[in-house]
C-alpha cells in the first residue's frame, strides 16, 4: 500500500504558548514530563512591600538615630513607634514622605497607638492622625482606643473618632464608645466627667472573671473614703492599674506632691480626678 508524501509526514503545529499555563513550568523544569503529576500552572507571587522595616544598628542611639538625616528610612519606620516627634521632623522622612505617600500608609495600627502618648500634642503626629482616620480604607482600631483615653487628644480628632464610627454604623456599649461619647458631652473633658469614666472602668473590672479576685481588692479599695495607709496610696501613685492612680488622686489623704504629679498623667480620667482635687485644696486653703 503507497502512502502519498503529503499524507505520510504531515508537520504538527506548534502548540500556542500564550494558551499553554504550563509552559512556564516546563521551560524551566524540563525533566518534569507532560504527564506528571507534579505539573502545576505558574501562580504569581505577592509583591513585595514598598517599604521594608530595617533593624538600627548595634551600638547606635536610637534617639539620635531617629534623628539623623543619614539614617535610613526603612530604619526610621523601625524607630517611629518609640521616637515619632525625632522621625517625624527628621528631613529624611519629611522627603521621602513627600515623595512616595505610602510611606505614611507603612505606619501600622501598633505603631500609632504607641506613638500617640509621645507625640499627640504635636502637630505634625496629628496631622498625620487626621489623614488615617479620613481614609475610610483604614482601621487604626488600637489607636482609636488609645486616643480616646488620652488627656491631651484634640476635641477635633475626637470629633473625628466620633464621625467615623458613625459613618461605619457603630453603636455599641463598648468603653471606647461610651467614653468618647462621655469626653464629648463636655468641652472641659478634661477635668469633667471623670466620675463617669470611672464608672465605665468599675464596670469593666468587675466583668473581668480572669482576674476577679484582685480586681474586687481593688473595687472595694477604691470606694474607700476614710483613712488609708499612705504606703497603700504612694503604690497606687505609680500602679500601671487606671483605678488605683484615680484612687490616689482624688483620696483626700493624698499627698499635695502626688496629686500634682498625677495632674501630669496622660490619662484623662486621673489627670481630671487631680485637677479636681487639686482646685478643691486651693478653695479649701
Amino acid at each position: 500500500m503507497s502512502v502519498s508524501k503529503s499524507a505520510a509526514v504531515q508537520p504538527v503545529s506548534p502548540h500556542p504558548v500564550e494558551d499553554d499555563p504550563l509552559h512556564g513550568v516546563e521551560s524551566q523544569f524540563p525533566f518534569i514530563g507532560v504527564g506528571s503529576r507534579f505539573r502545576q500552572p505558574v501562580r504569581p507571587l505577592a509583591a513585595r512591600p514598598r517599604w521594608e522595616r530595617r533593624p538600627l544598628a548595634p551600638g547606635r542611639d536610637p534617639r539620635r538615630a531617629a534623628a539623623d538625616p543619614a539614617t535610613a528610612v526603612e530604619t526610621l519606620l523601625s524607630l517611629f513607634a518609640e521616637f515619632p516627634c525625632e522621625v517625624l521632623a527628621n528631613p529624611a522622612w519629611q522627603l521621602a514622605a513627600v515623595a512616595d505617600s505610602s510611606l505614611v500608609e507603612a505606619l501600622s495600627d501598633d505603631d500609632l497607638a504607641r506613638a500617640c502618648p509621645h507625640a499627640i500634642r504635636e502637630e505634625a503626629f496629628v496631622g498625620l492622625l487626621r489623614d488615617r482616620l479620613g481614609r475610610s480604607n483604614n482601621s487604626v482600631w488600637n489607636a482609636v482606643d488609645v486616643m480616646v483615653e488620652l488627656a491631651d487628644t484634640p476635641r477635633d480628632i475626637l470629633d473625628a473618632i466620633y464621625a467615623r464610627w458613625t459613618v461605619l454604623g457603630f453603636r455599641d456599649t463598648s468603653k471606647a464608645f461610651r467614653t468618647l461619647t462621655f469626653r464629648l458631652a463636655s468641652p472641659e473633658s478634661t477635668v469633667a466627667l471623670w466620675r463617669s469614666g470611672l464608672q465605665i472602668e468599675r464596670e469593666r473590672l468587675a466583668a473581668d472573671s480572669l482576674h476577679k479576685v484582685t480586681n474586687q481588692r481593688r473595687l472595694q479599695r477604691s470606694r474607700m473614703t476614710v483613712e488609708i495607709d499612705l504606703r497603700v496610696l504612694a503604690g497606687c501613685v505609680t500602679s500601671h492599674h487606671l483605678i488605683d492612680r484615680v484612687l490616689a488622686a482624688s483620696h483626700p489623704g493624698s499627698r499635695l506632691a502626688w496629686v500634682e504629679k498625677l495632674a501630669h498623667d496622660p490619662h484623662w480620667m486621673v489627670r481630671g480626678a487631680a485637677c479636681e482635687a487639686l482646685a478643691t485644696r486651693k478653695a479649701a486653703g
